[in-house]
């Protein structure tokens, strides 16, 4: 029996190729010839098929990458435009804790230049430890309403941030008159005591430059 030069003979399988092409996506090795186009399957099957049965073959995969390539698009975009809706939201539920919290009332008026503008009423330090109290705001969303409150403050001793901040020396203020109510006079469960503690050293590492979030 005479034994078989294998390399003699994928040499002659593959001498008439000019060229090849993978496909993206395809499960096959496409070879294409002048006269056909053999196409190799992955359990190295060999399939030999007219050139514009082929070529029409290899423009289906292009297709089908496109299209693919289309739909993830469209998927990244679906999920961008969820990620921004989700925090619009979140934004404007921070924003109503902050207004139930800490605004008694709110005045349109005019100004000499005729445009809008507003006067806030704050509550009293005790009614909004009341409100925290009754309401039972959990230390997260005091967190998420210092946070809203603290963006672009400037970086200044605790005493001046609280001066030219009402609303955020209210927030802190009431947070302490909650945390000197003892604990089972206190319907708020879920509170833990040591609030205006947490947000002064949060102040404080913002007056040095510290980012807030390494002290926990």
């Amino acid at each position: 029996m005479t034994p078989v030069c294998w390399p003699l003979l994928l040499s002659l399988l593959i001498l008439p190729c000019q060229s090849f092409v993978t496909p993206l996506f395809g499960a096959a090795k496409v070879y294409p010839s002048k006269s056909c186009v053999r196409v190799v399957s992955n359990n190295g099957n060999l399939t030999t098929v007219g050139k514009d049965t082929g070529v029409a073959a290899i423009d289906s995969y292009r297709t089908q990458a496109q299209k693919l390539r289309s739909e993830i698009k469209s998927l990244e975009s679906a999920l961008v435009e969820s990620k921004r809706q989700k925090h619009e939201m979140e934004q404007l539920k921070v924003e109503q804790w902050l207004e139930n919290l800490l605004v008694n009332q709110t005045y349109g008026i005019d100004d000499c230049d005729g445009e809008g503008a507003s006067v806030q009423i704050l509550n009293s330090v005790e009614r909004t430890a009341q409100i925290l109290r009754d309401k039972r705001y959990s230390p997260e969303q005091v967190d998420k309403i210092f946070r809203r409150l603290t963006r672009g403050v400037p970086r200044e001793r605790i005493e001046q941030s609280l001066a030219k901040t009402p609303l955020l020396a209210l927030l802190v203020q009431a947070c302490g008159e909650l945390d000197l109510l003892e604990r089972e006079d206190n319907p708020n469960r879920r509170w833990s005591g040591r609030i205006e503690r947490d947000l002064r050293r949060r102040l404080f590492a913002m007056e040095w430059g510290i980012d807030p979030d390494d002290l926990k």
